[in-house]
């Protein structure tokens, strides 16, 4: 069964406002070149662009749920969790994530996903498209994963089920 992930209103707002920047600059700086400047300037802008690709490449998109492994679904290759790896998954309280910080990773823009970590947890790997649903995934090996299916409560229930 496959779990949809939509984003959040700030994963909306920061990724519209990073990509306006983003793609907007560019054009500025191209408006606004004098006749004896070099091209070289737009170098940087353009490898935003290219980096601003890369990011939304490795966004999570869904999940999928199948009787040996759950699959992290991105545009750029899926995260395959082996069922009989996973020790436990719940629906986690929101507060728990709260003062998480991004030890390397993406925050907000196409969503959340890398590695972060608080003080309550230690260390976690999010593929994360919205704070407010969020489902801890423990592996038998003790690595935290964090996803947000739009349906929390459905998806614990499948994988537990099946």
């Amino acid at each position: 069964m496959i779990y949809k992930a939509s984003v959040d209103r700030f994963t909306k707002l920061t990724t519209v406002l990073c990509s306006l920047l983003i793609v907007g600059l560019p054009v500025v700086i191209f408006l606004n070149l004098e006749e004896d400047e070099s091209y070289g300037v737009l170098a940087v802008p353009v490898i935003l662009i290219v980096v601003m690709f890369v990011i939304s490449r490795y966004r999570p998109i869904g999940y999928q749920v199948t009787p040996s492994e759950i699959l992290i679904l991105r545009p750029t290759g899926t995260v395959s969790l082996k069922r009989s790896e996973i020790s436990t998954i719940e629906i986690l309280p929101k507060e728990r994530l709260k003062r998480s910080i991004r030890t390397f990773g993406v925050g907000g823009f196409f969503g959340y996903w890398g590695e972060f970590s608080n003080k309550q947890m230690g260390p976690m790997t999010w593929y994360v498209t919205r704070r407010d649903n969020p489902v801890l995934i423990q592996t038998t090996k003790g690595k935290k994963i964090i996803i947000s299916p739009d349906e929390p409560e459905k998806f614990v229930a499948t994988v537990n089920l099946t």
